[in-house]
């Protein structure tokens, strides 16, 4: 009979002041912060196995704070259940001396956080060096800490791994799995084994932010513990600040967003998470991901809840470069179709094509639904350019007729682009509306987040209405110093119409090497082979990626004489163009 596990993932405290005022943590207020967490967390009705802490849980080395940090952490495991030596901790990049680890002196660097650590079920490690620890804790979870700061040498950023270590730490893992059965919990502050999938998001467009997050020197021993465990293994880390699980095989590789921030901090728009994980003997798994929500745009200390959201991970094999962990995020291209690539005009960073992610699965659950119960999903033939046709037809007009769904899209698009474009760059960004919905919902999204906005028709290769929506000298001058551009659009079918919004403006550019692309959408089935047309982005989100509109070449069509278009979107055909 298979055996199932419930793990809490908490991580990032990022305690600075507990005596002030900002903290959400503070001393005063992380009770009562947390409470609306738990009473989520006990209403779920899962009795929780392990609670496991991936660093950060105080700031900028900052010691005398662990004190606190601990009593956060007691708080959490007495009032869920879970006894303190089932609450395992690892070490991040903010819970040492730097000045000390600069030094190459790693024992006295990690005082402070061994003796924090001691409190917790991390007093019964057996340790292969400072860099790894293992233990089993009592109900058939082994676990592996790491510690992925050692030789950064006081560096903000992840540490080395020599293969002495990776042996080390295998040999550890062997004697701790010998029977091959229970689960693997390993913990590091840093993220191993993504494969370059992650990448940065459109507030921190910097080339060398993976080197920054990523634990690449991690990568061997993540490797050849998914080669040797025939359990399921959990790999828990932090740092990122972000959503992101993944499946590969029977290993699971979760990072969850910061428990707790200071909202005067800089990155005080990045979102406060905790995660409870399902793993199963077999390895399957999801999680719910419990989610602080402030309303209004900006981060707040005593406004606010709590709330869960469902999350299965996304599965990829070791290797594979047709997906990717999270929203934000890059994948290695297909090759690219030669038709797009003889448009291709001062190609920039198309060089890898986004994953098609949703923004949330409830608005998602509600556009299908609105589809079915209205019968809006039409079947045809329905020509988009002179090679394609799509075998399936959405009104988006009456799909967005019902104003709550149509508010429930912008805002959703409205609170990625808060997250990932704080309020000091907003100037550096835009929105760009393609064809008619795509300049309605660009519009809004500009009122609720203050970001310019312009509007571009693309509609059988930019047949316009009237003249603003050409791509105009005032439009090329507005975005050609922005940082980030985000295309708006209703319903990806091809891809053509994006694309050539794209070509059309990055041509006119002066430095377009400089520019991140972004794509959000309504409606873009995941499963078309349109990637290669939108590989200029850095991500693609849409509100709905599981409503199946089928592409096809009309030389695998019968011809029109036979089967004309129930609709056709090129100006020389007849029917309905729009």
């Amino acid at each position: 009979m298979d055996q199932t596990w419930n793990i809490l993932h908490v991580t990032d405290f990022h305690i600075e002041a507990p005596d002030g005022c900002k903290e959400v943590l503070r001393t005063r207020y992380y009770d009562e912060y947390l409470q609306g967490l738990i009473e989520q967390l006990l209403a779920t009705g899962q009795q929780i196995d392990a609670i496991f802490a991936t660093g950060d849980f105080i700031q900028k080395g900052n010691t005398a704070n662990f004190s606190h940090a601990a009593k956060i952490l007691e708080h959490l495991a007495e009032k869920l259940g879970v006894d303190r030596d089932n609450l395992v901790v690892c070490p991040g990049n903010h819970d040492i001396s730097r000045e000390l680890d600069a030094m190459n002196d790693i024992e006295n660097a990690r005082i402070a956080f061994n003796e924090f650590a001691s409190n917790f079920g991390n007093k019964g490690l057996k340790r292969a060096g400072p860099r790894a620890g293992t233990l089993k804790l009592s109900n058939g979870i082994a676990v592996l800490t790491l510690d992925s700061t050692i030789g950064a040498r006081g560096k903000n950023e992840p540490g080395s791994l020599d293969s002495d270590e990776v042996d080390s730490a295998m040999s550890l893992v062997k004697q701790l799995t010998l029977d091959d059965s229970g689960l693997l919990v390993v913990i590091s502050h840093h993220p191993s084994g993504v494969d370059k999938r992650l990448d940065a998001p459109f507030d921190e467009d910097d080339p060398s932010w993976y080197a920054k997050h990523i634990w690449s020197k991690g990568e061997p021993l993540y490797d050849r513990i998914l080669r040797l465990s025939r359990r399921p293994v959990l790999w828990l880390s932090g740092d990122i600040h972000r959503d992101w699980y993944v499946a590969a095989e029977h290993m699971h590789s979760v990072a969850t967003g910061r428990l707790g921030t200071s909202t005067d901090a800089p990155s005080s728009q990045v979102r406060r998470q905790a995660r409870l994980i399902t793993i199963s003997s077999n390895a399957d798994g999801h999680s719910q991901l419990f989610e602080y929500v402030v309303p209004g745009h900006t981060d707040q200390v005593h406004i606010g809840r709590w709330e869960a959201k469902q999350r299965a991970p996304d599965k990829y094999s070791r290797g594979d470069t047709t997906a990717s962990p999270v929203a934000i995020a890059t994948t290695v291209a297909p090759p690219v179709d030669t038709r797009i690539a003889s448009t291709t005009v001062n190609k920039t960073k198309a060089t890898q094509a986004p994953l098609i992610e949703i923004f949330s699965p409830d608005l998602q659950k509600k556009i299908l639904e609105t589809i079915a119960s209205n019968n809006l999903y039409y079947v045809g033939r329905f020509a988009t350019n002179d090679n394609e046709s799509s075998l399936s037809w959405v009104s988006i007009g009456e799909v967005l007729d019902n104003g709550e769904l149509l508010l429930s899209v912008v805002t959703e698009m409205a609170k990625v682009a808060h997250q990932k474009v704080r309020p000091e760059s907003r100037n550096d960004a835009a929105f760009i509306g393609i064809d008619s919905w795509g300049a309605i919902i660009a519009s809004q999204l500009s009122v609720m987040t203050g970001i310019g906005n312009y509007c571009i028709a693309a509609r059988a290769e930019g047949l316009t209405h009237t003249a603003s929506e050409k791509i105009s000298e005032t439009v090329i001058q507005a975005i050609n110093t922005k940082k980030h551009i985000i295309l708006v659009t209703d319903v990806i079918g091809s891809g053509r119409s994006t694309r050539y919004v794209y070509d059309s403006l990055v041509r006119s550019l002066d430095h377009p090497d400089e520019a991140n692309w972004g794509i959000f959408s309504v409606i873009c089935d995941d499963q078309c082979p349109r990637n290669s047309r939108l590989d200029f982005a850095s991500a693609c989100l849409t509100a709905c990626k599981d409503l199946r509109m089928p592409i096809l070449n009309n030389n695998d069509l019968p011809p029109e004489s036979i089967l004309r278009p129930d609709i056709s979107f090129l100006r020389a055909k007849g029917g309905c163009c729009s």
